[in-house]
């Protein structure tokens, strides 16, 4: 029973698109800092050598998130509009 809502974790990266409220420009640099692999694999490596538990699950969920948005045609944002993604120009 303690896990049975961890599945909302999966959504809580999408908590920066909170950054479109003030202005796109400002918007698409949170959204971007949020869905960028670096610092789930940067909190990785951190796991790695500090061994600190709570690391890889955070790590794993977000890094899931992020190839989640991208398999389903959402990824990095363009500054003029949310919907404009460079996946979107392939």
């Amino acid at each position: 029973m303690r896990f049975k809502y961890s599945f909302l974790f999966l959504f809580l990266p999408d908590i920066t698109m909170i950054g479109y409220i003030s202005n796109p420009s400002f918007g698409t640099k949170i959204y971007n800092l949020g869905h960028n692999l670096v610092f789930s694999i940067l909190l990785i490596f951190i796991y790695l050598f500090t061994q600190t538990a709570l690391l890889l699950p955070i790590a794993i969920v977000w890094s899931a998130h992020i190839f989640m948005d991208r398999t389903l045609g959402y990824g990095l944002k363009y500054r003029d509009e949310f919907k404009h993604t460079p996946i979107q120009n392939l």
